[in-house]
């Protein structure tokens, strides 16, 4: 990420819009946003659930035993929850390599 933001500042003079967006470096910036944004799914949204999965378990074994009712519930939503996340993440990861790939092209095609 840190890498892929200093490459775009560099090649765009310090995040000037006109060359973000100018029709060669607009696949770039899309594939580079879409990046941020899983990023930030994955940080703000998907780490807390884990954490809270992990706590629920740890607790859980520390004590000898399998999950309590509402425990099971919890961990049900949090499932349910974490695999919407990674279909989202999935998506956003296919999206950002694919604009990057052919971020070269999108100024003779579009």
């Amino acid at each position: 990420m840190v890498a892929g933001i200093a490459l775009l500042w560099l090649t765009s003079s310090g995040l000037d819009p006109a060359l973000l967006f100018d029709m060669s470096r607009l696949g770039f910036t899309v594939g580079g946003i879409v990046a941020i944004l899983t990023f930030a799914v994955g940080s703000l949204y998907v780490y807390p659930r884990t954490e809270r999965v992990v706590r629920i378990m740890g607790t859980a074994m520390a004590e000898s035993r399998g999950p309590l009712p509402d425990e099971q519930a919890q961990l049900g939503r949090l499932r349910r929850e974490l695999l919407t996340a990674g279909w989202v993440t999935v998506a956003g990861l296919a999206l950002a390599v694919a604009a990057m790939a052919t971020g070269r092209y999108w100024g003779v095609v579009l």
